[in-house]
């Protein structure tokens, strides 16, 4: 059985697909609430439904997350020995 190779179906999802599902979501929140936002402030009034929040995500991008890490100490280099 060979190993890797692309599965159908796997991974990121074409960026015509993204801005697609973008421009629905949008759409979708126009036609409910009149603008984005209109639609926006709903949300803020609302108890954070989760589909409302996922609709948001997709029409507006999710934000980026951030991580900062600071690493205090000394860092030791291990080595392996090639498998013969």
């Amino acid at each position: 059985m060979p190993s890797g190779g692309a599965n159908r179906g796997q991974g990121r999802k074409p960026v015509a697909e993204e801005l697609n599902t973008r421009i629905l979501s949008q759409t979708a929140i126009i036609a409910k609430y009149g603008s984005l936002e209109a639609g926006l402030q709903k949300l803020l009034e609302s108890d954070r439904d989760p589909l409302v929040k996922f609709v948001f995500e997709h029409a507006l991008g999710k934000p980026v997350d951030k991580l900062e890490a600071k690493v205090d100490g000394e860092v030791i280099h291990i080595r392996f020995r090639d498998a013969e």
